[in-house]
């Protein structure tokens, strides 16, 4: 069994995959009760957005994190790591200088809260349709850039519902299921 950890661990140390468990945001002023995982997966943006997009966790589909408050983004600065830079969910690519979230319950809208570093966005060089957070530290602190979709970066993949969409323990239906045969078994010896 130790083989098989170790050869597992190698593997994902090897590929440059080491994803931070998901973190939910439940405390505190403008908490969302979405979750976030930070990806750290070497991809362009377009590679990212798909990736994001094809994520699940607890019954919740992924996409790239739409931050949309500077509440949210003083919480994921608190729970980011340490000098790294992640894909968001913006994007400039449909209209040139007009970011808009391209995946969430935000898709489409443009951008009502943003943390662009000082110049930023520039659209530099070749094209920069694309958003990604948290630049250095040295950077002018933990802000926003855009970025080509030929680099590769990690992302950050938020996960929501609507409050009317709660999500059931995959195990409860089978258990509410056995509970009513239980019933009607014993309905059926006692009559």
């Amino acid at each position: 069994m130790l083989r098989i950890t170790l050869a597992a661990a190698a593997v994902c140390a090897a590929s440059g995959i080491a994803n931070a468990a998901p973190v939910q945001w439940t405390s505190g002023a403008g908490a969302n009760n979405h979750w976030y995982e930070f990806v750290t997966a070497a991809l362009n943006p377009t590679a990212a957005e798909t990736a994001a997009e094809s994520s699940n966790y607890l019954g919740m589909d992924g996409y790239l994190a739409t931050i949309t408050s500077s509440l949210e983004q003083a919480f994921l600065t608190s729970i980011r790591p340490d000098n790294a830079r992640y894909l968001i969910g913006a994007s400039d690519r449909d209209n040139e200088g007009v970011f808009k979230w391209i995946g969430g319950p935000e898709e489409g809208q443009t951008l009502s809260y943003s943390n662009w570093s000082q110049g930023e966005p520039n659209d530099f060089g070749t094209g920069e349709d694309y958003a990604v957070a948290w630049w250095f530290k040295w950077n002018h602190g933990d802000v926003w850039n855009d970025v080509s979709d030929k680099g590769k970066f990690s992302y950050l993949v938020e996960y929501s519902t609507s409050p009317a969409v709660v999500p059931l323990p995959a195990g409860l239906p089978l258990l509410l299921g056995g509970l009513a045969l239980l019933g009607l078994a014993g309905r059926r010896r006692r009559g």
